[in-house]
């Protein structure tokens, strides 16, 4: 008599990781900041690892975390627009991928809020200079997302008005530094053309943003170009 048996097939599929990272925006006021990311693979992910680069590629820092959702370092609010950025995830499970490697990485772009940001490139610009009788411009650089809502000029008290003085506003590569490092992000450019100049316009100008979160402002002092040649 013919026994009878069974034979069992066991199919294993294995696979690399696939690698999605959430885009995020978050407000300025939300303390809990964690971005999110999808791993298919088989065997599970062993290791993940996280990264944050600037818009332009700049390396900004690396994090301890090896999850799958990022949970960032608390920051005080003057200073969580630095999170604004790439975040790279850097996936292995021990099966090499379609392009040779054993590492698989995928990215997302997270925009943090932020009222306006004197950036860190005015720093050597607070001082500028002009020639008497000439036309001078005094520039400032600014990050604001969103765009602010509004800005004004004064010297001293006193609003200046368009006919001597025109305000230019224009998208700019400004810089900044985002938790230690310095990055290139998109900001604003403002320019403020002064006619005609005379002795009592080498004086203190401040330029106000009204913002409906916070009201930032910057002070430039426009000097006479024959001080600067002293120098």
């Amino acid at each position: 008599m013919q026994g009878y048996g069974w034979r069992y097939e066991l199919d294993m599929f294995i696979d690399a990781p696939g690698v999605t990272v959430e885009n995020t925006i978050v407000s300025q006021t939300q303390t809990l900041r964690q971005i999110h990311s999808s791993l298919d693979s088989n065997p599970p992910v062993n290791t993940c690892k996280w990264q944050q680069r600037s818009k332009y590629g700049e390396h900004i820092r690396e994090f301890i975390n090896n999850n799958n959702t990022l949970t960032l370092p608390t920051v005080s609010k003057d200073r969580r627009y630095q999170d604004t950025g790439e975040y790279i995830c850097t996936a292995e499970n021990g099966i090499l991928g379609i392009n040779g490697k054993l590492k698989q990485t995928g990215s997302g772009y997270v925009i943090s809020n932020a009222s306006p940001v004197i950036t860190a490139d005015n720093k050597d610009h607070t001082t500028q200079y002009g020639k008497l009788g000439d036309n001078a411009k005094l520039y400032v650089n600014v990050y604001s997302i969103p765009k602010y809502h509004s800005l004004q000029w004064y010297r001293g008290r006193t609003f200046l008005i368009p006919n001597k003085y025109v305000t230019k506003e224009e998208p700019a590569i400004v810089k900044d530094v985002f938790h230690g490092v310095e990055v290139q992000m998109d900001g604003y450019r403002i320019t403020m053309t002064i006619s005609n100049l005379q002795e009592a316009d080498f004086i203190n100008y401040t330029l106000h943003f009204d913002d409906s979160n916070q009201y930032v402002e910057h002070t430039v002092t426009l000097e006479s170009a024959s001080k600067q040649r002293l120098f």
